[in-house]
């Protein structure tokens, strides 16, 4: 009841006129940022690093990630790691795959390799790598090598 007083008090006091709302101007969920009510409103934007934030009523995206062409050579370094993963001692066919890496086709050993060859397509776009005039090895090699100091786990060469 009290606080009904005070907002009737404040409704008359400014002669009926309600400014607009208070808002924080940030966030994700597009409530912030602008005095229409709509916020950022869009979708946000995908970010390479971090997450958007709506800043009056406009999305941004973090500044300070670093450079993006390291961290997808991060991130095709990982997802490589997983497509020609393999076992050395396994009584089974592995390694008859491939995928385009950055400047060469390489022999993979299962799995999807879609997400990998987004990455190499995004990395090659943005960062424009030079590859070196060396030749490349034939694909699909159907060779698991071992890694070093381990008897199970391997890598297609």
């Amino acid at each position: 009841m009290r606080a009904w007083i005070l907002f009737l008090g404040c409704l008359l006091g400014c002669g009926g006129a309600v400014s607009s709302p208070v808002e924080d101007g940030g966030g994700t969920d597009g409530g912030g940022g602008g005095a229409d009510g709509g916020g950022c409103g869009t979708t946000p934007p995908n970010c390479f690093c971090g997450s958007p934030k709506c800043t009056n009523g406009q999305w941004a995206c973090p500044r300070d990630c670093g450079d993006p062409c390291t961290q997808l050579r991060a991130q095709i370094e990982t997802a490589r790691k997983m497509l020609v993963s393999c076992c050395p001692t396994c009584k089974s066919v592995q390694c008859q795959g491939v995928a385009q890496d950055v400047c060469c086709e390489i022999t993979t050993n299962g799995g999807d390799p879609s997400a990998f060859d987004a990455l190499v397509k995004k990395y090659k776009y943005t960062c424009m790598p030079a590859c070196p005039g060396i030749p490349c090895l034939p694909v699909p090699s159907g060779i698991c090598d071992p890694d070093q100091g381990s008897q199970t786990m391997g890598h297609c060469r």
